[in-house]
């Protein structure tokens, strides 16, 4: 095995074993989400969600300075992500919901089995749950057969489409995510060749494709 990959990930994203070479460029999906909550105006530490007071999750912390004390913070949570800004004048917070924080999205770790891969399609299999970053999956072999497999953690907005900051009361929650057969896929395309540049290079029918 020959190949570099992230300083924290354990296998390789960008490589060479005996048989495939694979690589990837960026493909960008929209993994993040900004809710706005209305604060209890008695009680800064509590939103509302569902009709209900619920208290922010806080995490306290402190920040040591080279030359002087530590200095403690406090983390605020909601239920999707971390509280970033408060408008008290208005009772209002934000916080971001973010495909990274999510159970099973570590960054490149499935690149520890990928790397072992011997043919497209268990190539395939193994970037299937691949979460963070979102990216193009390339891949070519020994044997002159090259692919595509876009993967990432895709998020199912049922009633928006995330370009603009939502309400956190509940009414626009992630309704699970896109699954891998649900992503473009080309192998051996007639054209001879496939290109990506860090682009959302979808086809006209973004359907998947054997050719």
């Amino acid at each position: 095995m020959i190949g570099a990959d992230q300083p924290e990930s354990p296998g390789v994203s960008l490589g060479h074993n005996d048989w495939t070479a694979f690589g990837f460029t960026s493909f960008p999906i929209d993994e993040e989400d900004l809710y706005v909550y209305e604060l209890n105006p008695t009680n800064p530490d509590q939103y509302k969600y569902q009709g209900r007071w619920e208290p922010l999750q806080i995490v306290r912390e402190e920040i040591k300075v080279k030359g002087q004390g530590a200095i403690p913070v406090e983390l605020k949570f909601t239920r999707h992500g971390p509280l970033i800004y408060v408008e008290r004048a208005k009772n209002r917070g934000f916080a971001v919901r973010s495909a990274w924080l999510e159970p099973g999205t570590a960054p490149y770790f499935p690149s520890a089995d990928h790397m072992r891969s011997k043919t497209f399609a268990e190539y395939e299999r193994t970037v299937e749950r691949w979460g963070t970053p979102s990216l193009n999956h390339i891949y070519a072999d020994i044997k002159g057969n090259i692919g595509w497999a876009p993967r990432g953690f895709a998020p199912v907005r049922p009633n928006w489409d995330g370009l603009l900051p939502v309400p956190g009361d509940g009414r626009y929650e992630w309704a699970g995510h896109l699954t891998g057969d649900q992503f473009p896929a080309h192998y051996n395309p007639a054209s001879g060749y496939i290109t990506t540049s860090n682009e959302m290079n979808l086809p006209p029918d973004p359907t998947r494709s054997a050719s």
